[in-house]
């Protein structure tokens, strides 16, 4: 995805929540949003980091952002 995002600093008041954020990029990016989060959860088989720690799947909305902090989308792959 990160040919349809890359890096996409986004404005938000403080304090603010990785929920409200990604409601923010889904006005701006609706399809790209879509292929992972939905209702405020993240789909199955993608994780998210915050500062390069992995974000509990269920709790991802609710965390708190800062100024500067970045986050990271994840999707595995594996094969043989």
């Amino acid at each position: 995805m990160r040919p349809a995002v890359g890096r996409h600093p986004l404005e938000l008041p403080a304090p603010a929540t990785l929920g409200q954020a990604l409601a923010q990029l889904a006005e701006q990016q609706p399809d790209m949003v879509s292929r992972f989060w939905r209702e405020q959860r993240l789909l199955p088989g993608f994780f998210l980091f915050k500062n390069q720690q992995m974000l509990p799947p269920g709790q991802a909305a609710d965390c708190t952002l800062a100024a500067g902090d970045q986050v990271r989308l994840v999707q595995p792959l594996s094969g043989g």
